[in-house]
């Protein structure tokens, strides 16, 4: 990392460690720890919404309008993945 970059006001300061080169060194190292967990946890709780509810609804709709489950899915996974992009200015 280039600090003399860094220490020109280009980028906010960090907020999860003291010493970024250095994260032995840091009194909130235990901050990054909780920071790393809770950000697995999140993934986790994701897969798991997306497999009980999105799934499901994603084989209802194939069997209501008749279509292949393949394209379904690429259907509809491009049309949530674009739908930020459509409905902002």
């Amino acid at each position: 990392v280039n600090r003399e970059m860094m220490d020109g006001g280009d980028f906010p300061p960090e907020l999860l460690l003291d010493n970024p080169d250095d994260p032995s060194e840091s009194t909130n190292k235990y901050v990054l720890i909780l920071h790393m967990v809770g950000t697995i946890y999140m993934f986790v709780g994701l897969a798991i919404v997306c497999d009980e509810y999105f799934v499901a609804a994603l084989e209802e709709m194939c069997e209501r309008w008749s279509i292949s489950e393949d394209v379904a899915g690429a259907t509809f996974m491009a049309a949530g993945g674009s739908a930020p992009e459509l409905f902002t200015p």
